[in-house]
């Protein structure tokens, strides 16, 4: 769920007979309404390709596809307008190929706090790792991320982005392993001296496990429902 000024909007599954199974976007008004300002009735079925949504803080909406007759690992970004429409000023059409994924993996995509997508898969070849790309609002690759728009990081189970911008990776290994990315796409050096951290004896790995930040405060929690708080 994300807020806009006063609106609140989140992405669902639909459950009604002829939409069951897709993914929806809606917004709703200060006033507890549909937002008929957003695809004029607050809510925007996305196309049945579609994996994944997220709103941004503009009430814009990223959204992953399956590219359809694509090889496996290759996949659409696609940005829509509170119009609804594809949002013509990201990569020309609204919709960017994202390739480099491991056939059979998701690509997920989160949104940084300047409204950029972050997008992450694990990807092909060797060694096995996590390929995570940031696009600029135009949809091209934000090469001040990583140099070139690319970034790898140890297999993971979370990825979430901190109110500065900075990217947060959990893994399992012994314990969790926690990775943080400047904003550069680097390793923070200001988070435990060389930007990762091992918490022993805390493992990660389940269907309910989830990373999040607050100020000062990183938390992870488990597939138990357990919640590691660490200082940030």
């Amino acid at each position: 769920m994300t807020a806009h000024g006063q609106d609140l909007m989140a992405a669902g599954t639909a459950r009604n007979s002829s939409s069951s199974g897709r993914i929806y976007a809606l917004s709703i008004d200060s006033s507890g309404r549909r937002d008929t300002g957003f695809d004029d009735d607050g809510v925007l079925l996305l196309p049945r390709t579609t994996m994944q949504a997220r709103f941004t803080t503009t009430g814009r909406v990223y959204a992953v596809l399956k590219r359809a007759g694509a090889a496996r690992g290759e996949f659409i970004l696609a940005r829509y307008s509170r119009r609804g429409t594809l949002d013509q000023n990201f990569s020309g059409d609204g919709r960017v190929r994202v390739t480099g994924c491991a056939s059979g993996s998701n690509l997920r995509v989160i949104v940084n706090p300047s409204g950029l997508p972050v997008v992450y898969c694990q990807r092909s070849g060797s060694p096995s790792a996590m390929l995570v790309r940031r696009f600029t609002s135009t949809g091209v690759l934000d090469r001040t991320f990583s140099d070139d728009g690319t970034a790898f990081v140890d297999d993971c189970c979370q990825i979430a982005i901190d109110a500065e911008g900075r990217l947060l990776v959990a893994s399992a290994g012994f314990g969790t392993d926690l990775t943080r990315l400047n904003r550069a796409g680097s390793l923070d050096t200001d988070f435990s001296n060389d930007g990762k951290a091992t918490i022993d004896g805390f493992v990660i790995g389940g269907s309910y496990d989830a990373i999040f930040t607050a100020p000062g405060r990183i938390y992870v929690v488990d597939d138990r429902l357990e919640t590691l708080a660490v200082q940030a």
